[in-house]
């Protein structure tokens, strides 16, 4: 049994240190961060990625949360089945 708390809060906060360093470079190294995000997208345009202000908080935020309640969702199925 895993405790679903805990595998909410792991992956929330991989999640956020992950769009926090994604979202620094796209502020300070703007060239590099389409690079790499055009190489991730298979080539798609990325003139409309580069977050200013209010955004940038809003896309490391949001993913956060939804990323815990994903994990804690997927805990707590892992239970139940594993209980079958």
């Amino acid at each position: 049994m895993i405790k679903p708390v805990l595998v909410a809060n792991s992956l929330a906060i991989t999640v956020f240190i992950l769009r926090l360093v994604l979202t620094i470079k796209a502020f300070l190294f703007p060239g590099l961060f389409a690079w790499e995000y055009k190489a991730m997208t298979m080539g798609q345009n990325t003139a409309f990625v580069n977050p200013t202000g209010q955004e940038a908080i809003i896309t490391i935020v949001i993913p956060a949360i939804a990323a815990w309640a994903i994990g804690f969702l997927w805990a707590l199925v892992y239970n139940h089945l594993a209980k079958k």
